[in-house]
C-alpha cells in the first residue's frame, strides 16, 4: 500500500508508527494500538476486505519533500477476491481529468459546504471526480485538480479518467487555494 508519510505520522494528533532506530527509513505500527486497511468500508453491501500492515519498508523521513510510506500488508479478513493491484502510471503526458479515493473522517462541526459535498464524513470511502488545474512542478510530478477532498483523502489515489494507472498521490489540500 502506498500512503502519505503524514498518516502514519501526522503533524497533530495520534502517531501511528515509530522510525527503527537501525534504519530511519523504516518503521513498524505501534503495538499499543490497532491499525487495519478496510478496502470495503464503504455504502456498499458488507463484507470484508481487512488487511493488516505487516511492515513498513519505506517512509520517507521528515525533511523529505516527498511525503511517501509504503506498507507491506497481508489479508486478515476477506470475504470476496482481494483487490488487484494498481501500478504507477507511465503515461508521460498529464492526466486531464481525474478522480480521487479517500475516506473521509469525522469532523467536528461539519460545515454545509463540506455536508453538501460529503454527507457526515464517516471515514467510508468517497470518489471525488475534478479536472487537472495545473502542472506546478513537471519535474517533481506535482499537480493541481479541483477534486473535492477534506481530510481523510491523504495518501489516496489520484487516477485518470480512461486510465488504468496511478496518476497521482494525493497529499494536501487547501480549503481556499486548493
Amino acid at each position: 500500500v502506498l500512503t502519505n508519510r503524514h498518516v502514519l505520522f501526522p503533524p497533530s494528533g495520534m502517531l501511528l508508527a515509530s522510525r527503527r532506530s537501525d534504519e530511519p527509513t523504516r518503521a513498524r505500527i505501534r503495538t499499543n494500538i490497532e491499525v487495519v486497511i478496510d478496502f470495503a468500508y464503504d455504502n456498499g453491501l458488507s463484507r470484508k476486505m481487512i488487511y493488516e500492515i505487516e511492515d513498513i519498508p519505506f517512509v520517507a523521513q521528515e525533511a523529505d519533500p516527498l511525503d511517501v510510506a509504503v506498507l507491506r500488508v497481508r489479508a486478515a479478513a476477506i470475504d470476496e477476491s482481494p483487490p488487484v493491484p494498481l501500478a504507477i502510471s507511465s503515461d508521460a503526458a498529464p492526466p486531464q481529468y481525474v478522480y480521487v479515493l479517500g475516506h473521509p473522517g469525522p469532523v467536528p462541526k461539519v460545515p454545509e459546504d463540506i455536508m453538501a459535498v460529503f454527507g457526515s464524513p464517516d471515514g467510508r470511502k468517497r470518489v471525488s471526480v475534478g479536472r487537472v488545474l495545473e502542472i506546478v512542478d513537471a519535474t517533481d510530478g506535482v499537480l493541481w485538480h479541483d477534486a473535492s477532498t477534506v481530510g481523510g483523502y491523504s495518501g489516496g489515489c489520484v487516477l485518470e479518467f480512461g486510465k488504468t494507472g496511478v496518476a497521482a498521490l494525493h497529499y494536501h489540500g487547501h480549503p481556499v487555494h486548493g
